[in-house]
């Protein structure tokens, strides 16, 4: 099946609401127990405790609205014996009736940028924060994996050196998945590339279509080859997401770079690009409409340090799909006395000015929908600040700025 992208849309950001946890990232998925499960890696948080903990969740197996659901968390990750600190990360989870595996990468070495060991952990059914360690083994090529059951076999797809890396596939008998001595590694790449590492490899749930995707670097972005069987021959389908699909809209631009604040930034790391990384299918959620294949995908971004769910339209060559256009028919916004307003079609972006504050304590701004802050700036106490936020996901809904005590300078939207 040949297809192609058409664009890409954010649906949503998950919310982190683990006790203590201020952010995390990857969100690797795999149904069990009627749950999509997620894996999550390296937890930041105030509480060195549950700095870098790996954390695990679950959500429904239907998409009933084009928003991440609530997250029902499980808790950490930590099978006794496995050293799990920065970079000790989950890869991929497997069902296989009752148990429940989940491999790890770990033993991550800072100047080589190469993990030591590959891990792999067991549970029964959802209770992840009880896995128990089954082996551990030199990562070689299968640092990050990604697993696909076919029948009775799994095809397990791995990466070595970090982010530089081709990618390779072993098949094993799905009863010997724990045994790596078992595991039969093809003697080629079966995507000869030399840029990636994280991973994901899974099957349309009502297609005869394989997808694989991994973040890359020439061109930047999220990569997608396809197939119609998980050994190939895997081809390219060029780009999932390109970095354009999320700078100033879901992910941090440099402030000194663009020029103004875009709202995104962690506290204090306004100078710190965010970047798009660890791409993972949800097949649960993929969509299908008039020829059309609406692909689902977590997607991690640095800055902020959040899991995005992502969706890409991929449609058959010659055939076109238009971004719909919210908001058609409503008036130009304005502010009302609450600070609310209704984001016509026409509207790209709300921008201001914050006013320093010298000797002042700093104030933030906040655009908020649904109860939820989605934009934040803070006010400086040196030097006036340029803000401009982008308001094309929010076409036709209706959002409230809150200016707090902040001094808040020529409103406007363009």
């Amino acid at each position: 099946m040949l297809l192609e992208r058409a664009y890409t849309e954010h649906l949503g950001t998950f919310r982190c609401t683990y006790p203590g946890a201020k952010g995390t990232d990857l969100g690797i998925s795999f149904v069990q127990g009627g749950r999509v499960v997620f894996l999550f890696g390296d937890t930041m948080a105030d509480d060195p405790r549950l700095q870098d903990v790996d954390l695990a969740a679950t959500a429904p197996l239907v998409l009933d609205r084009a928003a991440p659901p609530e997250l029902a968390w499980l808790g950490a990750l930590a099978p006794p014996g496995l050293p799990l600190g920065r970079m000790g990360v989950p890869t991929d989870g497997v069902a296989v009736g009752d148990d429940t595996y989940v491999f790890f990468a770990t033993r991550f070495d800072e100047r080589t940028q190469t993990y030591g060991s590959s891990a792999l952990a067991r549970t029964r059914g959802l209770a992840l924060d009880r896995l128990e360690l089954v082996h551990e083994a030199p990562a070689g090529d299968f640092a990050n994996v990604s697993v696909i059951v076919e029948g009775d076999e799994a095809f397990v797809f791995g990466t070595g050196a970090y982010r530089r890396s081709a990618i390779r596939l072993a098949r094993v008998p799905l009863a010997r998945l724990a045994d790596r001595a078992a595991w039969a590694v093809a003697p080629a790449p079966v995507v000869d590339v030399a840029c990636a590492g994280e991973l994901s490899v899974r099957k349309h749930p009502r297609l005869p279509l394989y997808l694989l995707a991994y973040n890359a670097s020439e061109p930047r972005g999220i990569a997608l080859w396809l197939a119609d069987h998980p050994a190939g021959p895997w081809r390219s389908a060029g780009l999932l997401y390109a970095p354009g699909d999320g700078y100033e809209r879901f992910i941090h631009a440099k402030e000194s770079a663009v020029g103004h604040d875009d709202g995104l930034s962690q506290p204090g790391d306004e100078e710190t690009w965010g970047g798009e990384y660890g791409p993972y299918f949800v097949p649960s959620w993929f969509e299908e409409d008039g020829g059309a294949l609406g692909i689902v995908f977590t997607l991690s971004s640095w800055n902020p340090y959040r899991v995005h769910l992502v969706r890409t339209w991929l449609v058959p060559p010659g055939v076109t799909r238009a971004r719909p256009v919210r908001g058609v028919g409503l008036p130009p916004p304005e502010l009302a006395s609450d600070g609310t307003f209704t984001v016509a079609a026409s509207t790209r972006a709300l921008a201001f000015a914050l006013a320093p504050r010298r000797f002042r304590r700093e104030a933030t701004v906040t655009l908020v929908r649904g109860g939820d802050v989605v934009r934040a700036s803070r006010s400086s106490r040196w030097r006036r600040r340029v803000v401009r936020w982008d308001l094309e996901a929010y076409r036709g809904e209706t959002l409230q700025l809150d200016v707090g005590a902040a001094a808040v300078e020529g409103i406007a939207f363009v």
